[in-house]
């Protein structure tokens, strides 16, 4: 597992929550969004270009204590 506290982009809303994980020196980027325990099937059904653009756009900075798996990838 990773775990940081530091300032992500942030945003919450109805039944989700989502962090912007930043890769390579800021160029490169992960948009996170983790639906509340219980609204997986709430999230997914509504979630289109436009529910992913209404995130993205709601991004804040904040502090943030992130706990995830650990992971690689390549391109």
């Amino acid at each position: 597992m990773m775990y940081q506290q530091t300032t992500f982009e942030y945003a919450s809303g109805d039944g989700y929550q989502a962090v912007d994980l930043p890769y390579q020196g800021d160029q490169l980027s992960m948009l996170v969004i983790v639906p509340d325990r219980g609204r997986f099937t709430d999230i997914e059904g509504t979630f289109d270009a436009a529910r992913f653009e209404q995130i993205r756009g709601s991004i804040v900075p904040k502090l943030v204590m992130l706990g995830m798996p650990r992971f690689e990838f390549e391109t």
